[in-house]
């Protein structure tokens, strides 16, 4: 799923606000200060948005741009320009090379709801889930209180238990799934609890300040293990 957005932005505190805003849509900001750092990690995670400053060492934002629209698997992957110049030769430029928008800085959350928004939540799609076979649903990971997880990836885990959990409550939860992607004890919240059966309950968990090589490590452990679809999913149960 796309569900990563690039910010390729020199000035630390432009990077700060933009990033703060991306993260409370629900996605993973990667953050680089220029258009080589940029072009080095667009194989490695799959963007659902461009966000790049215009003028930038080394490869600015217009040689970017054109880069990236040479390379036919992110073509169709719109992009931002953010800069603190207003000459419409540049907002031509920009345009021309295959932005989208062009925003004179500095981001604010209006601008933000306005241009930015509307791009990140089109279509959007859940995290995909790795689902665990029943029969070895037991015993596979812990909270502070007996549960089975039934499904799990890169950002939330979902488990079953028999007691209610509130809202937003910080738990540390515990796999063998997770354990194997090198990540042991998890800070988590409690994003959701839903009694689905008769003294059983489905929490998912979402977890808290997991890094991103962490979270791309888990989800590659994840997709050599498991199915990874719903459908794929159903089918199994039925047979």
């Amino acid at each position: 799923m796309a569900n990563f957005v690039l910010i390729a932005e020199d000035n630390p505190s432009d990077q700060m606000i933009t990033k703060a805003f991306v993260e409370k849509e629900g996605f993973v900001a990667i953050c680089v200060n220029n258009g080589y750092e940029a072009i080095d990690v667009l194989d490695e995670f799959k963007f659902k948005l461009f966000i790049i400053d215009l003028q930038m060492p080394v490869l600015n934002g217009l040689e970017l741009l054109k880069r990236i629209r040479n390379r036919r698997s992110l073509a169709d992957v719109p992009a931002i320009v953010l800069s603190g110049r207003q000459d419409k030769t540049d907002i031509l430029a920009a345009i021309k090379c295959g932005a989208k928008d062009y925003i004179v800085k500095p981001m604010t959350k209006p601008v933000f709801d306005e241009k930015i928004h509307p791009i990140l939540n089109e279509g959007k799609d859940q995290w995909e889930d790795f689902y665990i076979d029943p029969e070895q649903q037991s015993d596979k990971a812990s909270l502070s209180r007996a549960v089975r997880l039934t499904a799990i990836n890169e950002f939330v885990a979902t488990v079953k238990t028999d007691a209610a959990m509130d809202i937003g409550e910080e738990v540390i939860f515990s796999s063998e799934f997770t354990k194997a992607g090198g990540v042991k004890d998890l800070k988590g919240k409690v994003l959701s609890c839903d009694q689905t059966e008769k003294d059983v309950f489905t929490v998912k968990i979402e977890y808290v300040s997991l890094s991103v090589e962490d979270r791309v490590r888990l989800h590659n452990l994840f997709s050599e293990s498991w199915v990874h679809t719903a459908e794929t999913h159903r089918k199994n149960k039925v047979g």
